[in-house]
């Protein structure tokens, strides 16, 4: 009874989730690893692997020794969302919590998150928050009275796209309000999706 799956950093191991319990199946070996028993959820992102224990969280690199695992609050409602380097993003309710360094670091109010390069782009519908990696700095990027749907980074973060009543808008990522440059680019519905190549085509 597998409750969750999910490949290691190439295509050699799979790690599985079964009542409880962590393996690690070996691909070229052809053998099962136990990792850990009393496992709630896991991620696994960037050769670093996230474990939620009743307990608390972990994060470690792939194939390394588990460290001590640190109390979160919550633990019931929370669900690993991603883990990336020395991050890892925790979904709770209506909010994102982003636990690094053991600690809980920031929590943003969103329904929906975009990741690309060092940024975070959050959305509840009526306001687009940016969270940068690197500085650990929150901004708001935009505030609208009308729902934004399906928002997401340009590849470039330059920019990002959003879906408002049946258009899907490139907007420039721009301090100066108003003056920024909004380009229509699609008529679609909210429901529908789309996707950038890695050009921002």
């Amino acid at each position: 009874n597998i409750n969750q799956a999910a490949f290691g950093d190439g295509a050699d191991d799979i790690w599985l989730l079964s009542n409880q319990t962590l393996y690690r199946w070996d691909m070229a070996a052809q053998n099962l690893n136990l990792i850990a028993t009393g496992v709630k959820d896991f991620s696994i992102g960037d050769s670093q692997l996230a474990i939620m224990f009743a307990s608390g969280l972990t994060l470690s690199t792939l194939n390394e020794p588990l460290p001590k695992i640190r109390p979160l609050e919550n633990i019931d409602s929370l669900k690993l969302f991603r883990v990336s380097r020395d991050l890892v993003l925790l979904k709770h309710d209506d909010q994102y919590w982003i636990w690094r360094e053991g600690q809980i670091e920031q929590k943003i109010n969103a329904s929906t998150v975009d990741w690309k390069k060092n940024s975070l782009l959050f959305s509840n519908g009526y306001e687009l928050t940016s969270y940068d990696l690197g500085t650990r700095n929150v901004n708001v990027v935009d505030r609208t009275s009308t729902l934004s749907a399906n928002v997401s980074w340009h590849p470039s973060t330059s920019y990002f796209a959003r879906v408002q009543n049946t258009t899907l808008d490139l907007v420039e990522l721009d301090s100066r309000g108003d003056k920024r440059h909004v380009i229509p680019i699609s008529t679609i519905g909210l429901t529908d999706s789309y996707v950038f190549d890695p050009k921002g085509e």
